[in-house]
């Protein structure tokens, strides 16, 4: 009983995150004098352009974060895009043309059946009042609790709250936290799980549908097979949301199909006078911004497999536009030369610097690599390894076939060109010493984030190619028949998607969980925990009023209390005391260390490991002991989020 309260809850939380994300961003669009259609597609965009400009106003104005700011934000948005409503006038008609209704109601039966296949395995899967076994949730769930408590959601200082004992600023993307804020921190994980595995595979297949819709005009049948084609294609939104927990990531990935869509709509627009033009960038910016606040990493992953086609249409459109007096050349080529230069000077913002130096994680050595691949080959049979050759080979033939038909289709080359660029980030996210490993730091040399974008371009390839060589009945065979290939692709997110308790898991067993969500009825309200967050206190505020001293797994430099705490406390020195007693750290958590990403805790975190003076036991399951810090005399509380020693301690501004 409790389990099926718990998945009314998630959905319910779905819905209302789903009006959050769609309903102001809509009323922003349609403000704009987009059409009903087009608004749709850009609102999570636009909504969430809203959250992260409100979050940086409220705070500049003192103001706390809540619905009033969200939806002030939004209508301010409204009226700014209202100004040149109607230059959209051209824009809708481009997408009213797209209409093929001979098609629509299987488009729309694909587009649902995409959406089950990328949501329903997984909510079988998981125990939505479980966190999820990722590193970066625990993050993220504290990161909303800490909104609520402070009501700063500004990218620029917000999850300063959420690192350790200083609450020195940081510059982090918080539009995911900010959103589920407005929900309140009584359930965060039931809202966190609906808003990563129900709502965004929902914006990204409206998103997908529009752009493949607007890349591929005449194509229809390409339209009904691209969303079960993407649904296969695991990296993106399962591999994000479910096997990694990127969740500020995924919400902007998801939105960038939206925006590209909109963009492909107004270019084939074109000519328009420059005072109709201000309603169709005036929208994209502003959605661009939105993309860009839910994560800044998004900005870059939508405008570089754009960079080959922008420096093309910069050569040919200034030859034909000076050669035919072309105005549409003219001005092709001017947008494409205002997209390199604004990702130019992107780049050279100090922080994206810092990314563009990233040191990588991976050396390539080919003799090395070679050599390797021999040693494991030699044990295996003869008959798998040619299995695995004619598997290679048959790969290989296929990219070549879906490459081929790609070009036989004017619109499907800059597709195709689009894809081959996101391929040299993928090959610098795994071999060092090139351009493009630089570039990839952006992307955090992380070679499934780069596929994730790769997506995009990979499901409209796909369909493209069955659009022209699969007819009749065969199409929707092959088309529904992918679902098998999508679920065998899937097995490793599968696995990711259980709930993760065990004792090599934080969550040692389910009795742990019923101890975190008892920590109110255990120790006075608003107290503070210490504990290294692995032992599982770092999951606490989530069910239960408390706030922890260590709310993620990662430490933070230039923290100096909080270190000294993680490296001595078992001591109960002096200074340990003083400590405690000047943030109120009245009580301590316990658990036998962890491996955590191939690291002993014990070690890298010593001083929260081996600790027996000056404890009194509360409460012990199996996965966990609360103690009462007896040691260091009576502890007085005090308000974690609003202690001015917090702020004191803090540091100068840095960025995460």
């Amino acid at each position: 009983m409790g389990m099926i309260i718990d998945y009314l809850g998630l959905m319910a939380y779905a819905a209302g995150i789903a009006a959050a994300c769609y309903l102001p961003g809509f009323v922003t669009a349609r403000a704009g004098g987009a059409s009903r259609a087009v608004a749709l597609v850009l609102a999570p965009a636009l909504s969430f352009a809203a959250v992260g400009l409100g979050g940086i106003a409220a705070h500049a104005a003192g103001i706390r974060w809540g619905w009033p700011v969200f939806l002030g934000a939004a209508a301010f948005l409204a009226g700014v895009c209202a100004l040149g409503r109607r230059g959209m006038a051209p824009v809708n008609a481009a997408w009213e043309s797209l209409r093929d209704r001979a098609v629509d109601r299987p488009r729309r039966l694909s587009l649902v059946l995409a959406a089950l296949f990328l949501i329903a395995p997984i909510l079988a899967l998981i125990d939505p009042n479980v966190p999820s076994s990722q590193a970066d949730p625990m993050f993220h769930y504290n990161g909303v609790n800490a909104i609520v408590h402070t009501g700063d959601a500004s990218a620029l200082s917000a999850m300063g709250w959420n690192y350790g004992v200083s609450a020195a600023p940081a510059t982090y993307p918080v539009v995911w936290h900010a959103l589920l804020a407005l929900f309140g921190n009584s359930h965060i994980l039931l809202a966190s799980h609906a808003f990563a595995y129900v709502v965004i595979p929902i914006v990204w297949l409206v998103g997908m549908d529009a752009f493949v819709r607007a890349a591929l005009p005449g194509r229809p049948r390409a339209g009904v097979a691209a969303p079960i084609v993407g649904a296969i294609l695991p990296y993106f939104p399962n591999f994000m949301t479910v096997a990694r927990g990127f969740w500020p990531n995924a919400i902007a990935v998801a939105v960038i199909p939206a925006i590209y869509a909109v963009g492909i709509l107004a270019v084939r627009s074109l000519p328009m006078r420059a005072r109709d033009a201000v309603a169709p960038v005036t929208l994209i910016v502003v959605a661009g911004v939105g993309m860009g606040l839910a994560h800044p990493g998004a900005v870059f992953a939508a405008l570089w497999p754009l960079v080959p086609i922008a420096g093309a249409l910069i050569v040919v459109g200034t030859v034909r536009g000076m050669r035919e007096r072309s105005r549409i050349w003219a001005v092709l080529a001017v947008l494409s030369a205002a997209v390199l230069l604004v990702g130019g000077l992107l780049t050279l913002h100090p922080r994206v610097q810092l990314f563009l130096a990233r040191p990588h994680p991976r050396s390539w050595n080919t003799a090395e690599r070679l050599n390797t691949l021999r040693e494991q080959l030699a044990d295996v049979p003869v008959a798998l390894v040619v299995a695995g050759v004619i598997g290679v080979v048959i790969a290989v033939a296929a990219v070549v076939f879906v490459a081929r038909s790609a070009w036989r289709v004017s619109e499907g080359r800059w597709l195709l060109v689009a894809w081959l660029a996101q391929w040299l980030i993928v090959f610098g996210a795994y071999v060092d010493g090139n351009v493009f490993s630089d570039i990839a730091g952006i992307w955090y040399h992380d070679p499934k984030r780069a596929m994730a974008i790769q997506t995009i371009f990979t499901a409209p390839l796909i369909a493209l190619a069955l659009e022209q060589w699969v007819r009749g009945w065969r199409f929707g065979v092959v088309v529904l028949a992918s679902f098998l290939i999508g679920g065998g692709l899937r097995a490793s997110l599968y696995a990711d998607a259980r709930p993760p308790i065990g004792h090599d898991k934080i969550i040692d067993s389910r009795t742990e969980i019923e101890l975190l969500s008892s920590l109110d009825k255990l120790v006075p309200p608003d107290s503070v925990i210490l504990g290294d967050p692995t032992t599982g206190i770092g999951y606490g505020p989530a069910y239960s009023r408390i706030g922890v001293v260590f709310p993620q797994v990662n430490y933070r430099a230039k923290d100096p209390d909080a270190d000294y705490l993680r490296q001595n406390f078992a001591s109960l020195d002096p200074k340990v005391c003083e400590i405690l007693h000047t943030y109120g750290i009245g009580y301590y958590y316990s658990d036998a260390p962890l491996l955590f990403q191939k690291k002993d805790r014990a070690q890298t975190w010593p001083g929260l490991y081996g600790a027996t003076n000056g404890l009194e036991e509360i409460a012990s399951t199996g996965g966990g002991t609360l103690w009462k810090i007896t040691g260091c005399g009576p502890i007085q509380p005090t308000n974690w989020w609003a202690n001015p020693h917090r702020l004191a301690a803090a540091h100068p501004a840095t960025t995460d």
